[in-house]
């Protein structure tokens, strides 16, 4: 028996993924991304530390026809409210003042840094992810970072540090191929002299100790699994009219393949 496959692909906009909205998402893998696609948004993830800036570029040598240094609604063409989530600013155009500062995965690759290597949490400590460290563990764990007492983690400093094997840490190693030195300056080197001081460190973690805790994650709400798709109707790619499930259960097996990409 033939089996028809309806693929039906959810188009997000840039930033809809997980990670940073507007974003390269540094560890984003979705199965089944497109092969031509895919390395071209890896090698925007290596761009970690040049934060919202390197998502303008993006959007810029895409979207910006006429090289004008702005996005219009019209150039960008993926929707009005595609276009109001970017439009940071709201001044009706998409320029490089809409994406400043650290993405998201910036800022969690920043904590995941923190919690693993300048402050990890106690063998004893209780279960469950680990809160922002006090002054006194963030001080030492510091120092023992600081190879040579400058008061500032270099680049090699925080590779070095990254390669020691900490084979009883309750917190995940940073993922292989992140540019994790630039994801820090860009989340905890507030006055962008090139350094990583303890004050600055300090000023990242009382951040966090003000960050409001996410809301609970809502109860599924999509059919279980064993339970039959809910009926949808979608237009056929070349325009040629639209296909309705039912209409199709109706005549041969139905696959429905759900695919996400940028």
């Amino acid at each position: 028996m033939r089996t028809a496959v309806l693929g039906l692909l959810l188009l997000l906009p840039l930033g809809a993924c997980a990670c940073p909205r507007g974003a390269p998402d540094l560890a984003c893998r979705a199965p089944g991304r497109a092969p031509d696609v895919l390395p071209r948004e890896r090698a925007l993830a290596r761009a970690a530390g040049l934060g919202h800036a390197a998502v303008w570029r993006h959007l810029a040598a895409t979207y910006d026809a006429d090289q004008d240094g702005r996005v219009t609604a019209e150039e960008h063409g993926r929707g009005p409210e595609v276009f109001a989530r970017l439009d940071h600013d709201h001044d009706g155009a998409l320029t490089p003042a809409d994406f400043r500062g650290p993405t998201r995965m910036d800022r969690v690759l920043a904590r995941l840094f923190l919690m693993r290597h300048l402050s990890p949490p106690a063998p004893d400590a209780p279960p469950g992810p680990p809160g922002p460290p006090d002054a006194d563990a963030l001080a030492r764990g510091f120092a023992a970072v600081d190879a040579d007492g400058d008061g500032r983690l270099s680049h090699a400093e925080v590779q070095r540090e990254v390669a020691r094997p900490r084979p009883h840490s309750r917190v995940p190693p940073v993922p292989r191929g992140v540019h994790l030195h630039a994801a820090l300056l860009a989340s905890v080197d507030a006055n962008a002299d090139g350094g990583l001081a303890l004050d600055e460190w300090r000023d990242f973690v009382a951040g966090l100790a003000r960050a409001p805790r996410p809301a609970p994650r809502p109860a599924p709400t999509g059919p279980r699994p064993g339970e039959p798709a809910p009926d949808f109707e979608l237009p056929l790619r070349d325009g040629s009219g639209r296909v309705r499930l039912s209409e199709a259960l109706a005549r041969r097996p139905v696959a429905l393949l759900f695919g996400s990409w940028t």
